[in-house]
């Protein structure tokens, strides 16, 4: 028999819950910024190398769950005119902002709705790709099983969601602080307070634990992170009412449960496996044949807390299969790594190290490597196509101790450069960005407002930037209508006008070779529109 007075009392709960969240982003708003890694064409990629064929990314559909103010959908709707983008949250303060911002910077194409995802209408039609992040570890599990719900109902043959979590293992070490913050303001009301509250008893409890080993060395680094952080991101991520990490095999047997499967991750340490040793590779494989299971014991060897991972409908997942041959051969490249001389190897060819994510360093000697990866960096931040690298690696003669060039080389190192974040892959040339500034230089309505409301900037890359105060009055004027002398005389007039100047002149003629060099770091920043896109 169904109770109905308990299925009754579990509503009343979940509307309490609701309610509370509503009033919880409404009172201290998200800080709403791009995220590279829920990019449709970051998914893409992901999906690519998985074996999946790639949806269109210049004309396709994407919904955004939590969107926020819409700082992660508002920048792709400059970048992909011909998509239609959706994003719903809860908090009707958030959504206002991301709308009128839209109405502003006059973008069609995008859709900005004050939503409860648990009632997600039904006809709302396919989408390719799905994104949500900083949602399912946040919310119950009703809701959580509703985010997949919508994931398996609404998303398009082929197309994939992106869904971020707080991970176990890792997210048990995190659980101290944020029980401990939760205790000490559980008094509290008023947002602030809680943030300074939180704030107050970490700093406390690292300087004051009476433990000297591990408890106080985790206390102090966990500590620390949250002090620094902001109190929307002290107040959500940490303190909010609902937060429910995952181990990863436990993620896995919801989706499942749902008829979709798992493709893959994406974002920064998304491929730890990378820097295991091969001794220790080796005995996981040994210890099962399933790799489902063989990420979940990496985890548990790396601690990890977070993940984004890439999910698809169950009929569409080809993962189980060996990965294609030649997987990269219709991909893009790009990089723009940074090296310093490393010494002599001991086949006495010069030697260059590179920095890598997550301050990882790669030591290169192989002359095909580095002609490789100089091509890519004279060519940011435009894409080179697969073929063209294959050829400038080719035209190099390969190490002595090498017996023969094998064709698939090249596709073992685009694979571990990836993996370490020493280059990017993209499903498309990226010609609508401008490798040179060009005489009338141009960024994106978003970028410019950005810039003048002393925000992040997001580049055409989809990556955030932080420019100091000078670089973001120069960014503010990038409309296209000004060569270098009108921007010269526009900082001049506003400097004047300023109480302290960010340029150290106010003669035009001489902050003008600033303003050059300037324009060529925006450039490599991939905040310049290709002039032959339209404006």
């Amino acid at each position: 028999m169904i109770d109905f007075a308990r299925c009754f009392e579990r509503v009343i709960a979940m509307d309490e819950i609701v309610k509370k969240l509503r009033a919880a982003y409404d009172a201290a708003p998200y800080k709403s910024e791009s995220y590279q890694q829920s990019h449709p064409d970051r998914l893409a990629v992901v999906a690519a190398l998985a074996g999946m064929r790639a949806l269109d990314i210049e004309s396709c559909r994407v919904l955004e769950i939590g969107c926020a103010s819409g700082g992660n959908l508002i920048p792709m709707a400059e970048q992909l005119p011909r998509s239609r983008l959706l994003g719903i949250d809860l908090s009707e303060r958030q959504i206002e902002t991301g709308s009128t911002l839209v109405r502003e910077l006059g973008l069609t194409g995008i859709e900005l709705r004050c939503q409860d995802l648990m009632l997600f209408p039904a006809d709302e039609g396919p989408f390719d790709y799905i994104i949500a992040h900083g949602v399912y570890s946040w919310v119950t599990g009703p809701v959580q099983q509703r985010l997949l719900k919508i994931c398996r109902d609404h998303l398009a043959p082929r197309g994939v969601a992106y869904i971020s979590y707080n991970a176990y293992p890792g997210w048990h070490c995190a659980e101290i602080t944020r029980e401990l913050m939760l205790f000490h303001a559980r008094n509290d009301v008023d947002q602030t307070a809680r943030a300074a509250r939180g704030r107050e008893i970490v700093k406390f409890a690292a300087v004051h634990t009476l433990d000297n080993n591990i408890y106080r060395a985790l206390l102090g680094s966990l500590g620390s992170s949250i002090a620094s952080g902001s109190d929307d991101f002290i107040l959500h991520d940490h303190m909010e009412e609902v937060n429910e990490p995952k181990y990863f095999r436990q993620f896995i047997d919801e989706i499942k449960a749902q008829g979709l499967a798992y493709v893959g991750d994406t974002g920064w340490n998304s491929f730890p496996w990378i820097r295991v040793p091969e001794p220790v590779r080796e005995m996981i494989w040994k210890m099962c044949n399933d790799s489902l299971d063989r990420e979940q014991y990496l985890d548990f060897l790396t601690k990890r807390t977070f993940r984004g991972s890439v999910i698809c409908r169950a009929e569409d997942a080809v993962v189980a299969r060996a990965p294609p041959a030649h997987r990269f051969g219709a991909l893009h490249v790009a990089g723009n790594p940074r090296s310093a001389p490393a010494g002599i190897n001991p086949q006495g060819r010069p030697a260059l190290k590179f920095r890598a994510e997550g301050d990882h360093e790669v030591v290169i000697s192989d002359p095909r490597l580095l002609a490789m990866l100089r091509h890519l960096c004279g060519a940011w931040p435009s894409t080179v196509p697969i073929a063209e690298l294959q050829r400038v690696f080719d035209n190099q003669p390969p190490p002595v101790h090498d017996l023969k060039d094998k064709s698939s080389e090249l596709d073992r190192v685009i694979d571990a450069y990836y993996q370490l974040g020493l280059i990017e892959l993209w499903t498309r040339p990226m010609s609508t960005i401008a490798r040179t500034p060009g005489r009338f230089p141009r960024t994106t309505r978003y970028a410019r407002r950005q810039a003048s409301d002393n925000l992040i900037v997001t580049s055409l890359r989809h990556v955030q930037i932080n420019p100091d105060d000078s670089m973001r009055q120069l960014i503010s004027l990038l409309d296209g209508t000004r060569d270098s002398n009108a921007i010269a005389n526009e900082l001049v007039n506003r400097n004047q006008a300023a109480v302290k100047s960010v340029w150290p002149s106010k003669d035009p003629e001489k902050i003008q070779p600033l303003v050059e060099s300037s324009l060529k770091r925006v450039a490599e920043l991939s905040l310049l529109i290709n002039e032959a896109e339209p404006p």
